[in-house]
Parts: structure tokens; sequence; C-alpha cells
């Protein structure tokens, strides 16, 4: 999968995921994560995955928008 493309699908939902709470992650060993308080989400494997702080999955799509919709 094109990096570039999912580069690009985050920065279009950036709202979305600033409404949530989420922030863009400082850490450039993965550029497609985002933060927040009580989880991450991050591109893996072709697919969007959220986890929580202990690292166990909350849930994984491969459109961005259609997880954080899961997400409250």
């Amino acid at each position: 999968m094109n990096l570039g493309i999912k580069r690009i699908e985050l920065e279009k939902w950036r709202g979305y995921w600033r409404a949530k709470g989420f922030e863009e992650s400082k850490d450039r060993a993965e550029p497609l994560r985002i933060n927040r308080h009580d989880c991450h989400v991050t591109f893996l494997r072709k697919n969007w995955v959220v986890r929580d702080l202990k690292g166990n999955t909350l849930g994984t799509n491969s459109m961005l928008n259609a997880l954080l919709k899961s997400i409250i």
C-alpha cells in the first residue's frame, strides 16, 4: 500500500480526529500515528489499528473514517 495515499487520508480527516481529541504523533519512526490520552491509532499491515495504552487492539479497519466513527 502506498504510504503517501494513507498520509493524504490522514490529512483529509484531520478536523474529525482533532475533534475527537487526537493529536499528531511527534515520533518520526511511525509517521502514520495519532495519539489520545487513552489510546492511539496507527497504520499497520494495510489497516488502521486502534490500541489502548497497554497495547491491546480495540479495533481495525482499512478506512480511517470508519475506524474513527467507532471510537467514542
